[in-house]
């Protein structure tokens, strides 16, 4: 049996490692409680084939959070780890836990006024640079890369509900369905769709941006742009990927995946 490095001290860990660009290195972030001294943090692990020990990782980075958000998955690039504590968190109250069973999605708050934190941590550094943003809150981000020029990172995620964690589990509603329902009510993003963000790692700012909509007006183009467990191949993870979608093939434009012309087509 091997435990985790910091035992008793660790937080859940991500339900997402990631594979580092180019090796068969895999990459992790593992939470460390903090105590009356020092806040939770977080630990960027690099396990590597050579390295068989899983309890003593390569340490990439370690940084300090500054709430206890409820955080599913990240994103890397070729350089960096994109990890987002979200305005979504989790009452650090034993007296919640205990009153709804350790249910934990009980326990889910969103802070309506507080903003996003993001950190960016270099793989080869180790460097960790912390930022914020009105970054919606996502279980599963698609894919991440770098420009070009490198000032900005491109990170595209799937919004979620953010207390749909809480309310699709719910037996009572899943045994009685409503008799009619749109995505509003089936989807997972809530009302929100894909997103892309744009983080400018030179002036710490944070935009964002979604995709048109070609079915908008359409009962399909409800869907589009509203999906969970968005999957990139992962021969493409960590770099640009532009997809055009049409219902109709002649209407398909050339899109450009690095040197591949690629095109999704819908029928």
């Amino acid at each position: 049996m091997q435990k985790p490095k910091f035992g008793s001290q660790s937080l859940s860990g991500i339900a997402h490692w990631q594979r580092e660009i180019g090796t068969d290195n895999s990459i992790y972030a593992m939470g460390k409680r903090g105590n009356i001294i020092t806040p939770h943090s977080v630990e960027i692990h690099r396990y590597s084939p050579a390295n068989t020990n899983f309890t003593n990782p390569d340490v990439v980075a370690s940084f300090n959070l500054k709430k206890t958000s409820y955080v599913h998955s990240f994103s890397i690039t070729e350089n960096y780890v994109i990890f987002i504590c979200y305005n979504v968190i989790l009452k650090p109250s034993l007296t919640c836990l205990m009153k709804n069973h350790f249910h934990g999605a009980e326990c889910m708050e969103v802070l309506e006024n507080e903003q996003a934190d993001v950190f960016v941590i270099n793989l080869k550094t180790g460097e960790v640079k912390e930022m914020t943003g009105d970054v919606l809150f996502s279980l599963h981000q698609i894919n991440a890369y770098e420009t070009n020029d490198g000032e900005e990172i491109v990170l595209d995620l799937s919004p979620t509900d953010e207390l749909g964690l809480k309310e699709y589990p719910i037996l009572e509603k899943m045994l009685n369905p409503p008799e009619h329902s749109d995505s509003e009510d089936t989807s997972t993003t809530g009302i929100h769709e894909v997103t892309r963000y744009r983080i400018n790692i030179q002036t710490n700012e944070v935009s964002s941006e979604t995709f048109p909509n070609l079915q908008k007006n359409t009962t399909l183009g409800k869907y589009v742009n509203r999906f969970d467990f968005g999957v990139i191949n992962e021969a493409y993870r960590g770099k640009e990927v532009l997809i055009t979608i049409s219902k109709y093939p002649n209407k398909v434009k050339s899109i450009k995946l690095n040197s591949t012309v690629i095109s999704l087509q819908i029928f």
